[in-house]
């Protein structure tokens, strides 16, 4: 089987559907290419008995509303033509834990900025002034990702970067470009904010998988304010829905999607020029390839041996760091959350912070959080039940020294002590009442995404690795002709609305070299 494209994209994850759908927008005929027999990668859902199961997310940062789009959202809806069920979230979250204080804490917190303003203050009064200068600092952290959303392609430098106005940036953002590669928790001791209250923002760690003592202050507080400005938000009835609508709009556009099929190489000829995917089913010929994973798995396991990955780009990979793990616990519970009372959609229940866990084994996890999907789409699972998710963190590949012959005792047990965990944080009781149980680890990641160690987060930010210079530095991050890596690896980080951006830019610098080459040979 052989046949010429103009773009062939490795992966129906929400990344690569993305690039597809930029791509057939813009008249290219376009493969889409996925191993497993379903699009979505995380966005995907799964039945066990009576219940439908939302695989990954939590929340949707930064979709909006109709009447008020953040960027993803608006790429799906006005870009893409996508129509799905967007249910906001009832609240931020609620945290229950003893903070580095000694205090206990449940506290819950509201979007919109002064009932988030509200709400913190209830639980720290006191920090009122810290409060305005952190939501102030956040805004314009968040206009900034909007002004390289929206401008990322309008100018480069001869080196490739992307140039941006030190005018408009001098003018308009000076503060950020103070505090954009300082780390959150930094700035945060710096604008006065108290120490409790910096432990309760915190909790927002485990939606991003780094310490705030080390993340940057640009990627925790863009994500915080566009919650407060836009609420968070899940897709009725799973975010399958959301992938399905996206694949459907690919096809309606032209484009070609062959699922069980898995890419065995991506192709150069012998002086390294990219000619297509060689896969299970054939060849598939195309000058420009777009990878749905992680760098380091394309240069190892999919990229010809004829193109010569370039020496900075192999240091880069190499020290890239990969971000948390995580073990989901599904359960299906034979009473519904009201008369079990639960009665918050997001609870992060981290325990006692002056008590440091090791992280070494797979029973001693970083973080906990609990999703009752319910309190935000009451259909979700059948009248007089309900669906409670737990979400435990670890930063380190502690699974991956685990025996095949320990695997299942292990992640019983695990899943044992996290449901007493919730049961002793909250007071309910859920054991009498699961019908279904189903607990996915970093190998059942590794296995259905292909991602490193089970990852499903990306790679590490810090002060030294930043939104801010990565996407300045895009085009050098993609430094072989012809191939484009996307999806939660790249430089927007994890999430379903970073790697639905992170695809369109892929799909731009994509058509970016296409342009240039139909240019070169005089075609338009």
């Amino acid at each position: 089987m052989s046949d010429q494209y103009d773009a062939i994209v490795i992966g129906a994850g929400l990344g690569g559907l993305s690039s597809a759908l930029s791509l057939s927008q813009k008249g290219l005929r376009v493969l889409l290419l996925e191993q497993h027999n379903v699009p979505g990668g995380c966005a995907s859902s799964f039945r066990r008995g009576r219940f439908e199961f939302e695989a990954a997310l939590h929340e949707f940062c930064a979709f909006g509303t109709k009447d008020n789009l953040g960027y993803a959202g608006d790429l799906l809806v006005n870009e893409y033509g996508i129509d799905v069920d967007v249910r906001p979230c009832p609240d931020l979250f609620r945290a229950i834990f003893t903070a580095r204080s000694g205090k206990y804490y449940d506290v819950r917190l509201d979007y919109g900025e002064e009932d988030f303003k509200s709400s913190l203050l209830t639980a720290v009064p006191g920090c009122e002034k810290a409060i305005d200068q952190f939501l102030s600092l956040c805004k314009e952290s968040y206009e900034v990702s909007s002004y390289f959303d929206r401008h990322m392609f309008d100018k480069k430098k001869r080196n490739g970067d992307v140039k941006i106005s030190s005018l408009h940036f001098a003018k308009h953002y000076l503060r950020y470009l103070q505090v954009a590669e300082v780390p959150f928790n930094t700035v945060l001791r710096k604008i006065g904010m108290p120490e409790d209250a910096i432990d309760i923002l915190d909790c927002y760690r485990v939606y991003l998988g780094m310490d705030p003592e080390e993340e940057s202050f640009t990627r925790m507080s863009t994500m915080i304010y566009s919650y407060i400005v836009y609420k968070p938000a899940v897709i009725a009835p799973n975010s399958h829905a959301l992938s399905s609508a996206m694949l459907a709009r690919f096809k309606e556009l032209g484009g070609t999607a062959y699922f069980g099929v898995r890419a065995n190489e991506i192709t150069a000829d012998e002086n390294g020029h990219i000619t297509g995917v060689d896969t299970d089913h054939g060849h598939f010929t195309s000058q420009q390839v777009i990878a749905n994973s992680y760098p380091n798995v394309v240069y190892s396991k999919l990229l010809s041996k004829n193109v010569k990955v370039p020496a900075r780009e192999k240091k880069r990979t190499h020290l890239a760091k990969i971000s948390s793990r995580f073990l989901n616990v599904y359960l299906g519970l034979n009473r519904s959350a009201n008369e079990l009372g639960i009665e918050d959609y997001t609870l992060f229940f981290p325990g006692d912070l002056r008590q440091k866990r090791s992280g070494k084994t797979p029973l001693d996890y970083h973080d906990i959080a609990a999703t009752a999907y319910n309190l935000a789409i009451p259909e979700i699972s059948p009248e007089g039940t309900s669906i409670l998710t737990l979400t435990l963190e670890y930063k380190d590949d502690v699974w991956g020294s685990v025996s095949e012959e320990d695997y299942f005792q292990l992640k019983e047990e695990v899943t044992k002590k996290a449901i007493a965990d919730y049961e002793a944080t909250t007071g309910i009781a859920i054991s009498p009442y699961i019908e279904e149980v189903e607990i996915a680890t970093p190998w059942t990641f590794s296995r259905y995404l292909s991602s490193p160690e089970g990852a499903v987060y990306g790679l590490r930010f810090d002060r030294t690795n930043t939104i801010l210079s990565m996407l300045i530095g895009l085009r050098r991050d993609q430094p072989i002709p012809g191939l484009k890596i996307t999806g939660a690896s790249g430089p927007r980080g994890d999430g379903f609305s970073q790697t639905i951006v992170c695809g369109h830019d892929s799909a731009e610098l994509t058509y970016e070299e296409i342009q240039s080459r139909r240019k070169k040979h005089g075609k338009q």
